[in-house]
């Protein structure tokens, strides 16, 4: 039949036939100079399959097959090494032996016979198109892989490695880091027919370089302020990795009820812009994976206290969020009972007992919704459930002893001497020292308005001390003291862990200290101008001489002001949670009291400004 036999030593031969003859299963025999067989192609039968040939992905005629096609005895190509008669593919380069070629002829023949079984298959999808929760909507065939290629291969980069005329590389399923160029995505999130809404909650999962535009086109719509903060709460909640930043809190939620309380304070265009910085630092807070968000999302338990409570005891802080989801219409009371909970928990220095007052305060400000209170109240369940360190709170109830001791809430009245000596007290003295003088105080009686307006002495003479990288960490003193005063406690542990906090962090000497410019003439615009340009001095002169004209008011706006042009993701919002701090503490301080704070302030907002390109960014769309 013309298929090669072994001969002596193995060499293969033919038996020759005269050119043309008809084989069995559709073989012939090649004409003069043909050295093997070949499989003759039928045209296929489905019209598909013969336009797929006819087509340009049809492989074209090579070494003489056209030649053969027409009956012309092929002649061969000089210099090719490709045998004449021979198919597409079937030619064998020079230098190799005639057997081996004769072999490949036959593996290409086959391979020419499976085709039209292969052109039938289902065609692929269409490049561009993905599953039905792909961006750009259902594939031609339904649901697959977008552009046809597996899950997780990257598209090549048009334009090349320099990307010139392309977009760059990125896996398949992610977006660069802020968002494709434009801040636009394939299919129907490019097109207008998404709502406002909708593309808010949109940039709220994967913020692109369009976040401020949205969030101006947000504004815009009735209630837009009030909406757009409650769906970031509600989207963003369940979304932030909280476990991957344990034992510590990130503040991108926690912030925004630092900014709403600032509000009163600036212009309209200062507290746009404060707030869409804000949000635009907690939407870039790291996510979870896929599966924990699913969790989270579905979590639901009964609502029930009793459960509750034990979840937070046994330290299980996602039974914990899942059970506060149960709860129909969560209300400051609830928020109230879960700070009780953890009154004398110190674990990430109070940030437990800073959570639960600010997520109550923040949610009456929304106007108590029903969804989004589920969520502040989960995530203050949450991080009540983390692990606990009630060391100091311990210490101080062991000075304290079997005494019944109650810290009453009494305006300030001691004189600026007496303040001084406490201060000396919190500020010089070792951690026990500190706690026998500090229990022997509240035993004899003085009331919380003393005690807290010598813990802010303290606290503003630590924030002068305090170098360039702790500026932040130490004006969170200033946020915890701003939740005693809002919720008044009378457990002299609780004030006894308080002056422990401020007399954690260290002491500089006196002589060292910044001090403050003389200015004739302070004003709040200058103050907000010092601030901006890192001149601490210069910022303290004008904080203190507003103050002392009793223009404490001016002082704090115009730091808040300051604070507006400063990313908050550079220093965890800490500026605007101290600017925020000082204005709870504001109204329950002496005047000495109040000067030192707001001098401290200016001193470190000097001396911690960042980046202000985030604020002009959204100013450009704000205005």
């Amino acid at each position: 039949m013309g298929f090669p036999r072994l001969g002596p030593g193995g060499v293969a031969q033919h038996r020759r036939l005269p050119a043309g003859a008809r084989l069995g299963g559709g073989w012939r025999a090649h004409g003069p100079g043909g050295i093997g067989p070949q499989r003759l192609l039928r045209p296929p039968r489905d019209p598909r399959q013969a336009a797929h040939f006819r087509g340009p992905q049809a492989p074209g005629p090579r070494c003489g097959q056209g030649r053969e096609a027409a009956g012309v005895p092929p002649a061969g190509r000089a210099g090719t090494g490709c045998g004449p008669g021979l198919g597409p593919g079937e030619g064998a380069p020079a230098g190799r032996s005639g057997g081996e070629g004769r072999l490949r002829s036959l593996a290409a023949a086959a391979c020419h016979r499976a085709l039209p079984g292969i052109r039938g298959l289902p065609d692929p999808p269409r490049p561009g198109a993905g599953g039905p929760r792909s961006p750009a909507g259902p594939g031609r065939r339904g649901a697959g892989t977008a552009g046809g290629r597996p899950a997780g291969r990257a598209p090549p980069a048009a334009g090349g490695l320099g990307h010139e005329g392309g977009q760059p590389r990125v896996e398949a399923g992610l977006e660069p880091p802020l968002g494709p160029p434009g801040g636009r995505r394939l299919g129907s999130a490019a097109g207008g027919s998404m709502t406002v809404g909708a593309r808010w909650q949109q940039e709220l999962e994967a913020p692109t370089t369009g976040f401020f535009t949205v969030f101006a086109e947000q504004l815009a719509e009735p209630d837009g302020l009030r909406d757009g903060v409650r769906e970031a709460v509600k989207a963003l909640v369940p979304r932030i990795d909280w476990e991957a930043y344990q034992p510590h809190l990130p503040h991108g939620i926690l912030g925004l009820r630092a900014v709403l309380r600032l509000k009163p304070l600036l212009a309209e265009r200062s507290f746009l812009r404060m707030l869409a910085i804000q949000l635009h630092m907690a939407a870039h807070e790291g996510r979870r994976p896929a599966p924990v968000h699913a969790q989270a999302l579905a979590a639901k338990g009964s609502g029930l206290w009793r459960n509750l409570e034990a979840f937070i005891q046994s330290r299980r802080p996602g039974l914990a969020f899942a059970e506060a989801q149960g709860f129909e219409s969560p209300g400051a009371q609830d928020f109230q009972r879960l700070g009780v909970l953890t009154a004398t928990d110190m674990a990430n220095v109070g940030h437990k007992a800073v959570v639960c007052d600010h997520f109550a305060d923040l949610h009456g400000q929304l106007d108590q919704p029903r969804a989004t209170g589920r969520r502040l109240f989960g995530l203050a369940a949450w991080v009540v459930a983390t692990p606990e360190d009630t060391f100091w709170a311990r210490r101080a109830a062991k000075r304290l002893g079997d005494a019944e001791i109650s810290v009453p809430w009494t305006p300030p009245t001691l004189d600026a001497a007496a303040w001084e000596m406490q201060v000396r007290e919190l500020c010089d003295l070792g951690l026990v020292a500190l706690l026998d003088a500090f229990t022997a105080r509240l035993k004899a009686g003085q009331g919380g308005g003393d005690t807290l307006a010598a813990l802010v002495l303290a606290a503003s003479e630590k924030q002068l001390d305090a170098r360039r990288d702790l500026e932040g960490k130490t004006a969170w003193t200033y946020v915890y003291l701003a939740t005693l005063a809002r919720a008044r406690p009378t457990d002299p542990r609780v004030w006894g862990q308080a002056a422990a906090l401020v007399n954690l962090f260290p002491t500089d000497e006196p002589e060292d200290r910044v001090r403050p410019t003389a200015i004739s003439e302070p004003s709040a615009g200058a103050l907000t101008d010092a601030v901006l340009d890192a001149e601490p001095a210069l910022a303290m002169g004008h904080a203190l001489g507003l103050v002392r004209g009793g223009h404490a008011e001016a002082a704090l706006g115009a730091l808040a002001e300051a604070a507006t042009r400063n990313d908050p993701t550079f220093n965890h919002a800490h500026q605007t949670l101290a600017i925020a701090a000082a204005a709870d503490l504001l109204p329950h301080l002496p005047p000495s009291a109040q000067e030192a704070m707001l001098t401290a302030l200016a001193k470190s907002l000097a001396n911690s400004q960042g980046s202000g390109d985030l604020g002009r960014l959204a100013d450009r769309v704000l205005a």
